[in-house]
């Protein structure tokens, strides 16, 4: 699949700024492989990867306030200068949210949220079968899967109002849903073909097989996890 940096490229890329994305979701949901398969490498920060970058241990705690200062400098830079940005961390927290969300208004380059609606036993048997250097306490787990339930349920697709400029639900088993909040120019939603494809008549769902759990696919938002993820 072509990632969305390829495909920017060209007359649409004259119009409107590359997209900044925060994703939403419990660990294990399935954020990590999801961005890594849809963006490069370069466009994606989160605070486990720059925690690891600065002691070898992702999940070590004590380094978060400078992985912090490292992601938002990150961001602060690509947003400057038009470069596509996914935030892979939970982003449960509104606090930790805030400062994010007030780095892409400030670069007139509003956020859009994508929350991850993963089923929590599915968060948790993946989560189970990852090395413990990259495991995530369970009971973290189960309190951020509820707080992102909470603040955005599935059921509000149809009528999202808040802090974002648009947002995605991508669904466990049944691929991407986009909110209703109106799109008042392309300009302010980065390149809007993620949101076209995301509403793109979808072809049969494929059930899941013991090796993979398979999205219905919808343009560059669906995605096929393995079941390690």
């Amino acid at each position: 699949m072509q990632k969305l940096e390829e495909r920017s490229q060209g007359t649409a890329a004259t119009h409107c700024p590359p997209p900044y994305i925060l994703l939403m979701g419990a660990p294990g949901s399935g954020k990590s492989a999801w961005a890594m398969r849809h963006f490069d490498r370069s466009a994606i920060t989160g605070l486990d990867q720059h925690r690891g970058q600065v002691t070898g241990n992702r999940g070590f705690q004590d380094a978060t306030p400078y992985a912090v200062r490292i992601q938002n400098a990150l961001i602060d830079g690509r947003l400057r200068f038009g470069q596509p940005v996914v935030v892979d961390n939970t982003n449960a927290d509104p606090k930790h949210r805030a400062p994010l969300l007030s780095l892409g208004y400030g670069h007139a380059r509003p956020p859009i949220g994508i929350v991850f609606d993963t089923p929590l036993e599915v968060c948790q048997a993946r989560n189970a079968r990852r090395p413990l250097w990259r495991r995530a306490d369970r009971r973290f787990i189960d309190e951020t899967h509820a707080a992102i339930r909470e603040q955005f349920p599935v059921e509000t697709t149809l009528h999202y109002s808040g802090d974002f400029a648009a947002m995605a639900w991508v669904i466990f088993g049944d691929g991407m849903r986009v909110s209703g909040h109106p799109l008042t120019s392309p300009n302010h939603h980065g390149h809007a073909d993620w949101l076209d494809e995301a509403r793109a008549p979808r072809p049969p769902y494929v059930p899941a097989t013991q090796k993979s759990m398979t999205f219905r696919r919808s343009g560059w938002a669906a995605a096929t996890l393995s079941a390690t993820d």
